[in-house]
Formats: structure tokens, C-alpha cells, sequence
């Protein structure tokens, strides 16, 4: 399962190197972004020399995990019961709590969940747990059928405590398409499959629209995202509004 360039030092689409992975074949170098459409608090890598041919553009390196925090992800598991000290029923938003921290679902919608959380007041906080692409099929998609799966390599996600699996990966794509031109404002979608991206579409100016797409290619063709896993697509969108 797709931007002005990210920050200052960002770079074009025709800059952008591949991305670096742990096994399979090497890439150029690593790169990717969100959480939940923040980055969940992500960390760029280092710039290579200043006399490589190209600035650097890849994925973000992963999430430090923790093994002592379940993380937003623990909400997408329907079984999953609330802790004893949650409300019987959904509070009203803005209302007073005590038990600053604690986490506890009360709704749920098609792709994802709604949790209240205790901040002093309860606070209404949406996950997104897996998204719907519809079919690979039709329309401006590029398939990418050139490598197998995992042929490229592996790109690490880690764990975030704060956003879902779903959340990390579609931060990650929103970077990658950044530094692979996307702009202000844009859209990326990608189907996955196995953990691989097996097609995706773009929606950018006209003029950008073939380096984007072979910038992004480059970025995810043969390379298994150990965040996608179990997912079937990803979506990456940037805009202007607030």
C-alpha cells in the first residue's frame, strides 16, 4: 500500500535514492514516516557525505520498541477487554477523570477504533487499524511486478507505543513520498500484499507525476515492510487545510 520537498533539506524526486534494508539485495539508503499522521515521534538518520552524487532521501530508521508498553495497536484486537478501572460506559468527553494515562474503547468504526483517554479530562482519540484500498485495478496504478517479494530486502518499523501498526506505516509512506517530491498538498495509495507493495497510485501535479512515480518505485518495489505485514494498504495524505 504516496509530495515542496520535506523540511529544508529535503529532495526531488529525481535526487531520491533507494532505500536501505536488512537482508536481500542492499539499497542505496533508508527512508519513510508517519504514525497516525504525526510520525509518532520519529527520528530522520544522518545525511551521507556531502559529496555523494545525490542528497539523501530514503526511509526513517524504526521505532525503538518497548517491551513494557502494549501501544495503540492492542486497541485493533476486538477480543481485547478494558482494564477494571474504566468506566462502565463511554464518558462525555471533557469530563473529569483521575487515572491520568488510562486508555479504554468504547466504539468502534469500519477502519478503525475510538478510545477515551484519561488527561485530567476524558479525551476521544482515534485509531486507524486497517485500511481499504478496494481493487488493484484499473484507473492510473502502477504495478509493481518487477521484483518478488522481499527480493530488495527488509525495511524495519519498530513499535510505537502511541499509534497502531497501520498508523507507523502510513507515517512512513507520507515521508517517503515527501522526499520523493509529493508537494503540499497529495495523495498516495498503496496495495499491499505478503507485507509488499504490489501497486500503488499518486495523485500529484502533472508535471511530476512520471519522477514521482519512479522515484517511488524505487522506494518500495521488492522490499518487505515489517510494518506491513497483515495489512492490505497503506495511504499517505498531505494537505494544506486544517
Amino acid at each position: 500500500m504516496v509530495l515542496a520537498l520535506l523540511l529544508s533539506g529535503g529532495c526531488s524526486a529525481q535526487q531520491a535514492t533507494p532505500p536501505e534494508a536488512t537482508g536481500g539485495a542492499a539499497g542505496a539508503a533508508p527512508d519513510a514516516s508517519l504514525g497516525g499522521g504525526s510520525g509518532g515521534g520519529l527520528t530522520l538518520t544522518e545525511a551521507g557525505p556531502h559529496d555523494a552524487p545525490y542528497p539523501f532521501c530514503g526511509w526513517l530508521e524504526p521505532e525503538e520498541s518497548d517491551a513494557s508498553v502494549a501501544g495503540a495497536e492492542q486497541w485493533c484486537d476486538a477480543g481485547l477487554a478494558n482494564p477494571s478501572a474504566c468506566p462502565a460506559t463511554e464518558p462525555k468527553p471533557g469530563s473529569p477523570c483521575s487515572d491520568l494515562g488510562l486508555d479504554c474503547k468504547y466504539a468502534s468504526f469500519d477502519e478503525g477504533v475510538v478510545v477515551a483517554r484519561c488527561e485530567g479530562s476524558w479525551q476521544a482519540v482515534a485509531h486507524v487499524c486497517a485500511r481499504k484500498c478496494g481493487p488493484l485495478d484499473g484507473g492510473a496504478k502502477v504495478l509493481l511486478t518487477d521484483k518478488t517479494c522481499g527480493e530488495s530486502g527488509v525495511l524495519p518499523c519498530g513499535v510505537s507505543p502511541s499509534v497502531t501498526k497501520q498508523e507507523l506505516l502510513d507515517g512512513r509512506l507520507r515521508h517517503a513520498a515527501k522526499c520523493c517530491g509529493l508537494g503540499s498538498t497529495g495523495t498516495v495509495s498503496v496495495w499491499l500484499e505478503d507485507g509488499c507493495a504490489v501497486g500503488f497510485s499518486a495523485a500529484v501535479p502533472p508535471l511530476a507525476l512520471v519522477a514521482f512515480k519512479d522515484c517511488m518505485r524505487g522506494m518500495l518495489e521488492g522490499y518487505r515492510i515489517e510494518c506491513a505485514d497483515g495489512l492490505s494498504c497503506a495511504e499517505a495524505v498531505v494537505t494544506t487545510l486544517p
